[in-house]
Order: structure tokens, then C-alpha cells, then sequence
């Protein structure tokens, strides 16, 4: 994990609170480096809810600490049960920004 000039509770604060809003608007703006380990966090997350048990829900919790957000992540997770990876898309907009989105109707 890269560590953006910050120490460790910093960056899972930052982490956490990216993927919260990641989940909430389904895309954010944000810098290439960042964007790359939204991106992963993001779909390991994916991948714990699909699985759609109790101990998937209890580690999601203990993540977002908030039932809206996993149960947004949940329907998030139904709708991409098709997919096996990939569940998320970058757009460079130069500059050292990116775009990162869902890919929920997209299917390539």
C-alpha cells in the first residue's frame, strides 16, 4: 500500500472515507495514485459482499462502522454478481487526477 505521506491511521481514515463516498455517488474525483488503491480496496470489498454471510457483513461493519453504507454496498455487490473482477473503471483527466468510477451497466 502506498503510503501518501501519512502515517498509518491516516491512511486507513483516508481510505475508509474514500470508499465511503465511493459507494455513496458511485464515482469520485481524486489523484492517479489515490484512484489506484481505491480501486483495489474497492473491489476486495465487492468481493466480501457477494459472499452475502454473516461474518462478510460483520467485517464490512467493522470497515464503514455504518449499516447504510454496507447495505448500499450489498446492492452494489447484487448488481455486479455477474462480473468476476473489474468492477471498477479509471479515467485519467491529466494532470495527476483521475476519475474512478463503478462499471454497474457497462459490460466490458
Amino acid at each position: 500500500m502506498r503510503k501518501f505521506s501519512r502515517n498509518t491511521n491516516q491512511r486507513k481514515n483516508l481510505l475508509r472515507i474514500a470508499l465511503r463516498s465511493l459507494v455513496e455517488k458511485e464515482f469520485m474525483v481524486t489523484t492517479d495514485a489515490r484512484a489506484k488503491e481505491i480501486k483495489k480496496s474497492f473491489d476486495k470489498l465487492i468481493t466480501t459482499a457477494k459472499k452475502a454471510t454473516t461474518a462478510s457483513t460483520r467485517r464490512l461493519l467493522g470497515i464503514f462502522q455504518d449499516m447504510s453504507t454496507v447495505t448500499k454496498l450489498k446492492v452494489l455487490a447484487e448488481k455486479l454478481s455477474a462480473r468476476q473482477s473489474g468492477y471498477t473503471g479509471l479515467v485519467k483527466m491529466g494532470n495527476d487526477r483521475c476519475k474512478i468510477k463503478i462499471l454497474v451497466n457497462e459490460n466490458s
